[in-house]
């Protein structure tokens, strides 16, 4: 039995609507119905990406990977959550600095595989370097043509390392 509001069910259409919303940044979006939806909590991660959930340093916090955001939350406040978005593309890896100030998040090209086949050049796969207290982009690196499939702060978060395609 389904009860109203503790049970939700999620198709695959309203996964892409919520995706969709989460990439636009844009915080409301119609319904089936025509009434108005604001998405005010995310439950869920991509789980096909490895580490794509990660405990803040401050042990409070937790940062996630969903789709073509990352989300930032309190682990004692289910509804204190951040939507990062600067990526077009799905997310293939993110790194948290080791104090904590920093995260880089890289994005891989969905067709990439389909590009690099045929011996073309893909769209850039960028790295965003975020600034974890505001909670915004402070860099991007588009170096990358098709996918970043790894990437690792230094010891003493000066550096960066992205490994990819």
């Amino acid at each position: 039995k389904i009860k109203n509001d503790a049970t939700r069910i999620i198709t695959p259409s309203l996964r892409y609507a919520i995706s969709s919303l989460i990439a636009s940044n844009e915080p409301r979006i119609k319904s089936i119905t025509g009434s108005l939806c604001e998405l005010d909590h995310a439950i869920g991660f991509s789980g096909k990406v490895d580490n794509s959930v990660f405990l803040h340093p401050n042990a409070k916090e937790y940062i996630l990977i969903a789709g073509c955001s990352i989300v930032t939350g309190d682990l004692n406040d289910p509804h204190s959550q951040h939507f990062l978005t600067a990526h077009d593309d799905l997310i293939s890896c993110i790194a948290v600095s080791n104090m904590g100030g920093l995260i880089a998040s890289g994005k891989s090209t969905l067709i990439f595989i389909h590009i690099a086949l045929k011996g073309q050049k893909g769209d850039n796969s960028d790295v965003v370097i975020w600034d974890y207290s505001n909670k915004k982009a402070i860099y991007r690196l588009s170096e990358h043509d098709y996918a970043v499939s790894n990437l690792a702060f230094s010891h003493d978060d000066k550096l960066l390392i992205s490994t990819g395609n």
